[in-house]
């Protein structure tokens, strides 16, 4: 078994947008490479499938938490939103998805903040209804069935990283849902934290 953290970078409107997480390799057997290449097979592609045309996935960097003296491997990709091309929408906006884990309190919780929300799928700070069964069914679904405790699409699993005194432990992800109030993202690094 092995413990990564996975960096998702884009551009939207020039701004570096950045997306952590945080990955458990169970058998171990998967190498950086192949890992960044099955984060933009399942990870990136569905959501850049329903964000805005204006963010563009540039690279997808592996880090080995367990070792930290081996180089991370970073995978150039060029992968961008397939929605609208819609410039009226601040690269502040983003879509939370809310994870959950078996642990229970604040530490058993952690969010993604994905920049890209379209126009059309929100109304008055929220998604519209239809937006967010639409955006639930075709990102996020797609997301846990991959990443989920019980996946037979990918073998990493998706986890919520809680520091201790010393170290970290990682509680695997068993439920993901996307939040109806649309995020904002105050920070440069959109994204950052999970």
């Amino acid at each position: 078994m092995s413990n990564h953290r996975i960096v998702i970078t884009g551009l939207m409107y020039g701004q570096t947008c950045q997306n952590v997480l945080h990955m458990i390799n169970p058998d171990g057997l998967q190498t950086p490479q192949q890992m960044a290449i099955d984060i933009d097979t399942h990870w990136v592609l569905p959501i850049s499938n329903n964000i805005n045309g204006q963010l563009i996935f540039t690279s997808i960097l592996v880090q080995n938490l367990d070792d930290p003296q081996l180089a991370p491997f970073n995978l150039i990709i060029a992968r961008q939103g397939q929605s609208f091309n819609d410039r009226r929408v601040p690269s502040t906006l983003c879509h939370v998805i809310k994870l959950s884990t078996n642990r229970a309190g604040r530490h058993g919780r952690g969010r993604s903040f994905i920049p890209g929300v379209t126009s059309d799928s929100m109304q008055d700070g929220q998604f519209t209804p239809t937006g967010l069964v639409f955006l639930q069914q075709n990102m996020v679904d797609p997301l846990f069935a991959a990443y989920g405790p019980s996946s037979n699409i990918s073998p990493l699993n998706l986890c919520v990283k809680e520091k201790t005194q010393g170290g970290f432990i990682l509680h695997p992800v068993i439920a993901m849902q996307l939040r109806s109030v649309i995020g904002f993202q105050r920070r440069r690094n959109i994204g950052v934290g999970v």
